[in-house]
């Protein structure tokens, strides 16, 4: 919502994101925990383990575990990426430690380089936006984009629709 000031990341999940999150109103299963779920869905398609990333090992990161985590894992080799990623500071302005940071990064980077109509991609053949066209896209802000294309939609009517959309399991 906003205006509710933001957790800092870390290894402690609320309970509502522990015991609630995907459980609906008439949840066969009750309460599942979030977190376990995560971990073993990284174990289902096959993601290595934390130390297996290849970034630096940091000092900052899996080395201040948390008791907690020292008596799950045997071997801090044995961590799963999930729960490193959870151990590791933000990093400067962001709100991911240094791993997820990397991780996010990357898939953003091959999905543009994938995608052969994202507007700075010139595909063979064709001819793409020059640089003058592009340093113009590239003012475009959200919030102009944005009020660009909601013509007629009154600021005044946003809240009202807020108001409408308070139940957190329908959300």
């Amino acid at each position: 919502q906003a205006g509710c000031p933001m957790m800092r990341t870390g290894l402690r999940m609320t309970s509502p994101m522990r015991n609630q999150v995907l459980a609906g109103r008439d949840a066969p299963l009750g309460e599942i925990d979030l977190a376990a779920v995560n971990i073993q869905r990284g174990r289902d398609v096959g993601l290595r383990l934390y130390m297996d990333y290849g970034l630096p090992r940091r000092s900052s990161g899996i080395g201040r575990t948390t008791s907690a985590l020292r008596r799950l894992y045997a071997n801090r080799e044995d961590v799963d990426l999930y729960a490193g990623m959870l151990t590791e500071r933000a990093v400067s302005g962001g709100l991911v430690g240094p791993t997820a940071a990397e991780i996010i990064a990357d898939q953003f980077r091959n999905l543009k380089v994938a995608d052969i109509f994202f507007y700075e991609n010139n595909v063979q053949g064709t001819q793409g936006f020059n640089e003058g066209e592009l340093a113009e896209i590239r003012k475009m802000t959200l919030a102009r984009l944005v009020c660009s294309n909601t013509e007629g939609m009154l600021t005044r009517d946003v809240p009202r629709q807020q108001k409408k959309m308070t139940d957190v399991v329908g959300n």
